[in-house]
């Protein structure tokens, strides 16, 4: 009887040991799932922080973007406009500095050499010659994507570059202007602008060119088609032996006649009309730096 209730003692301690220890895999279990809710807030956190780090790089970005486009607003100046002797003269009053690689003139052509080398300022003048029968002349200003007008002023009456405007045509006998064209090359406009007149034999050819002032050039060439812009047979007059003599203000006259005229360089093209109806000389090239070009034309 003893020894049945040491047995019994033994086993029931056994099996009281056994149910307050958790089986070996129970609690490798317990520790999976515990070790797995530990981790999930942490990930949570790591991938917030991914995702805001991500957000403001590309709000970073986006803004430095938008303000790269952003482009600098139009200055503020006061213009004062004066019209003498076929120039329309605008002058810096008051406000901001302009910087002249930023404007252009509509309605005419700025006179480079009235340009200052760095900054237009208060008291500075642009020289706008304006193109035939322009009716206004406006300076404006543009850079970037902006733009704005800074000043316009109605052209009055002779001071277009008709018969009786311009710096070229009130100082030679040149009295009408034509579109450039670069020595080396031909112009459709030019071409048509010299149809519509009525060259005299010989007419005068006076070039502004102020980049050449004080120099001489032998860049420019008369050409006749004698069929359509372009097309042959046409003769070109090239390397004339009296060169092109510019002045202080880069102001260059030469005539140019038939032959047995006084012209200073003349040639067997007749400068002359065709049937009455369009010039025989339909294309002048002219050095590249030439700003204006105009010619000596007849009612004949």
């Amino acid at each position: 009887m003893l020894v049945y209730s040491e047995k019994f003692s033994t086993v029931f301690m056994f099996v009281q040991v056994r149910l307050q220890h958790k089986p070996l895999h129970t609690m490798a279990t317990t520790d999976f799932w515990t070790s797995r809710r530990s981790v999930a807030p942490l990930i949570s956190i790591v991938l917030l922080v991914a995702i805001a780090v991500v957000i403001g790089s590309v709000v970073s970005v986006l803004a430095l973007d938008i303000g790269a486009d952003v482009d600098e607003p139009a200055p503020q100046a006061a213009m004062e406009t004066e019209q003498t002797n076929g120039t329309v003269t605008f002058t810096h009053h008051n406000g901001e500095p302009i910087d002249p690689a930023n404007l252009k003139a509509v309605g005419g052509d700025i006179d480079n050499a009235s340009l200052p080398s760095d900054e237009i300022q208060a008291g500075d003048s642009i020289a706008v010659e304006p193109d035939d029968d322009a009716e206004e002349v406006a300076i404006a200003w543009k850079e970037g994507g902006q733009s704005a007008t800074l000043a316009r002023t109605p052209v009055t009456s002779g001071s277009g570059s008709s018969t009786s405007g311009g710096v070229l045509v009130e100082e030679t006998a040149a009295d009408t202007y034509i579109p450039v064209t670069e020595y080396g090359t031909e112009s459709k406009e030019q071409y048509d602008a010299l149809e519509a007149a009525n060259l005299s034999d010989p007419f005068t050819l006076s070039v502004k060119a102020p980049e050449l002032a004080g120099e001489t050039s032998n860049k420019y060439a008369v050409t006749a088609y004698y069929g359509d812009f372009g097309a042959a047979p046409n003769d070109r007059l090239a390397g004339p032996s009296t060169p092109l003599a510019f002045d202080e203000n880069g102001v260059a006259t030469v005539t140019i006649g038939s032959a047995g005229t006084n012209a200073d360089e003349t040639t067997w093209i007749a400068p002359g009309s065709v049937s009455n109806d369009a010039s025989l000389i339909n294309n002048i090239e002219l050095p590249a730096e030439t700003e204006r070009v105009a010619i000596e034309t007849t009612d004949d």
